[in-house]
């Protein structure tokens, strides 16, 4: 899941350096060592040149690392060094006696010992004092009590998150670069476009789609089918890169223009995903060849279309069952497509709010005649866990953060796509020869790590 920073905010120290509104060079990322497993550190340690990605830790590794001069004096002193040793920076944290009386304070020890509290407190000034971009820990305390205002300001977050929020960074400026290998200077690399990127995770995120395309490549007669499964994965790559516009318009500072823009690429990705839905419909159409009483066609050629769908259920029960009402998979299509519809109507509305004084994500609106709807399919796929603020809900009114939409949306219509691929039954195709049919990415693919390095910078 891509997180959210507010890198815009008023007071903040890097205010000047949101790094999506000009490449900052290097993106300062501190973390938290002791916190941090040394398994979950090698793929950043891998991409932190010191040049593009400045990784500070607590410990002595990668391209640079800091250690604490006075631990327990006031104000607390610590200094930055490189690889060599070398000294680059100096820095001292004030009021510590102010951080004991809290992390001492019942309100505070409640959640944590004080001793651990005063050292989450410590590196949490740490990472202000270092301007970090990005501050990356494991700390309970932190990490369950970002809302508490001197723990807001860093936004800590855990590995999983910020690597993805890396990527975002790096994808925003062109920078699809992947380290595969690192011994000291010497890197090996692999530089995708933006093309192989958003291919290459498409296809992962779909393993289905190597069986389904393969099988729809043996009909004799026509390359039609064999197509249109490729193209059910070229818009899912299409959506992913939507899902990085509409992150980048968050970042900004909130305007007309952000929030416009966010509501357009939003408008596309909805496209792009009902679209590969649509393209699968023609598949299974052209392979399980449904026919009304007169041997015509059944017309419109939708999942939608209840005749249709009854069609298919002749002959597929089980297909056809994934895909009725209330179903997981037609409920993530119902979502796309009640609000895309809107683009044929009065469209989709964005809003700026704020949230606890500050600027927060821009507002997807829901139209009002969706709203209930919308709410019935969110609490059946949600899974418990997608819930509403209450100052944005009512009965006829629901404004959801659009970032939350995208993220909470984007691996659920993975996986109806997926499921939906792996129920179709090639072995009706004409001819079919289950030999021809390929499983898994073929040899002259990357790497499972290369790809598993794909999947943690998109954050999925």
């Amino acid at each position: 899941m891509i997180p959210y920073i507010d890198y815009s905010r008023h007071g903040r120290p890097f205010k000047a350096e949101n790094p999506f509104v000009k490449e900052i060079k290097p993106l300062n990322v501190f973390v938290d060592r002791a916190t941090v497993q040394t398994e979950d550190m090698e793929f950043l340690l891998r991409q932190a040149d010191g040049e593009k990605l400045l990784l500070i830790s607590t410990e002595r590794e990668g391209n640079a690392y800091l250690e604490y001069e006075t631990e327990n004096g006031d104000p607390v002193a610590f200094s930055v060094y490189g690889p060599d040793g070398t000294e680059r920076s100096r820095h001292g944290i004030r009021y510590l006696s102010q951080y004991k009386r809290m992390a001492s304070s019942p309100d505070w020890n409640r959640w944590a010992s004080s001793e651990e509290i005063e050292r989450a407190l410590i590196v949490t000034k740490t990472a202000e004092s270092l301007n970090a971009h990005i501050f990356i820990t494991n700390d309970k305390f932190l990490l369950e009590h970002n809302d508490i205002g001197i723990i807001k300001d860093v936004y800590p977050l855990n590995v999983t998150d910020a690597t993805a929020l890396i990527g975002l960074i790096n994808r925003r400026h062109n920078n699809f670069t992947i380290v595969i290998d690192r011994t000291g200077p010497a890197t090996m690399s692999t530089k995708h476009g933006r093309w192989s990127f958003f291919w290459y995770a498409s296809r992962d995120l779909l393993p289905s789609a190597w069986r389904l395309v393969t099988g729809c490549a043996q009909f004799s007669d026509t390359d039609k089918y064999r197509d249109l499964a490729l193209t059910a994965i070229s818009r899912t790559s299409n959506a992913l890169k939507c899902r990085d516009h509409i992150h980048q318009q968050i970042f900004l500072e909130q305007s007309n223009s952000s929030t416009e823009d966010a509501i357009f690429y939003l408008e596309y990705y909805l496209i792009s995903f009902t679209a590969a839905f649509d393209v699968l419909a023609r598949v299974v159409d052209g392979i399980y060849n449904p026919r009304q009483r007169n041997g015509r066609p059944i017309r419109p050629l939708t999942w939608r279309n209840p005749d249709w769908l009854n069609g298919i259920s002749l002959a597929d029960p089980i297909l056809a069952a994934s895909m009725q009402p209330e179903a997981f998979n037609r409920d993530v299509l119902e979502f796309l497509a009640r609000l895309r519809n809107y683009i044929h109507a009065e469209g989709l509305q964005g809003a700026m709010h704020s949230k606890d004084g500050r600027p927060a994500p821009i507002l997807l609106q829901v139209p009002a005649p969706e709203v209930d709807s919308i709410v019935e399919i969110i609490n059946r796929i949600g899974d418990g866990e997608w819930t509403f603020d209450r100052r944005y809900h009512h009965h006829d009114m629901l404004s959801l953060e659009i970032g939350d939409v995208v993220e909470r949306l984007t691996p659920l219509v993975i996986k109806a796509l997926d499921n939906l691929m792996s129920l179709i039954d090639i072995t009706r195709i004409p001819d079919f020869d289950p030999a021809r049919v390929q499983t898994e990415a073929p040899e002259k693919w990357p790497s499972k790590n290369e790809i598993l390095d794909i999947r943690k910078l998109l954050g999925l």
